[in-house]
């Protein structure tokens, strides 16, 4: 009856610890060579970091939104997290040096919700020669929602170098 007691206890303790954790998922692309790490902190923030061959590429960087009726950015929870998912496709473009793209990719599914129960997934797409993410608000409603703020942030080392297109002149042939 006493280890019972004492095992209950340590499960007990072990469950609480959990759940104010801080929840850290590692997303790679299919080569390896990108990551992603996204983090839950025990305040219920997300933020992001990027490195490529373990190199840092962003920084720590900030997940969220303000929605008018209710903040994805603070206070968040973790629901779940799906296993990480090979995504291919394969198209043409008209338009472009190389007309047939191969794409493959891992994505992941990260699943919060607010106290009050709205629900938020961000949505990573990791591929060996880049990263995306996208909002998604999987609860179905016709009323219209407004997002009032823009939290996300690019945090990039300050030794990152950067190259722009230069620009045409507009109607210059």
């Amino acid at each position: 009856m006493k280890k019972k007691k004492i095992s209950l206890f340590i499960s007990l303790q072990m469950l609480v610890y959990v759940g104010f954790a801080q929840q850290v998922f590692i997303i790679s692309s299919p080569d390896k060579k990108v990551s992603v790490k996204c983090l839950i902190s025990k305040e219920g923030t997300a933020s992001y970091n990027v490195t490529y061959l373990n190199q840092s590429v962003l920084e720590n960087s900030k997940l969220g939104l303000i929605r008018e009726d209710q903040d994805f950015a603070n206070g968040m929870q973790f629901v779940s997290a799906s296993q990480d998912i090979l995504t291919k496709d394969s198209y043409n473009i008209l338009t472009a040096k190389k007309s047939h793209v191969d794409y493959l990719a891992t994505k992941k599914i990260i699943s919060l919700k607010t106290v009050s129960n709205k629900k938020l997934n961000i949505i990573f797409q990791i591929s060996n020669d880049g990263v995306a993410f996208k909002y998604q608000f999987p609860e179905q409603s016709t009323d219209i929602k407004k997002i009032t703020k823009e939290l996300t942030t690019f945090h990039f080392k300050d030794s990152t170098k950067a190259w722009l297109q230069p620009k045409t002149e507009a109607q210059s042939g």
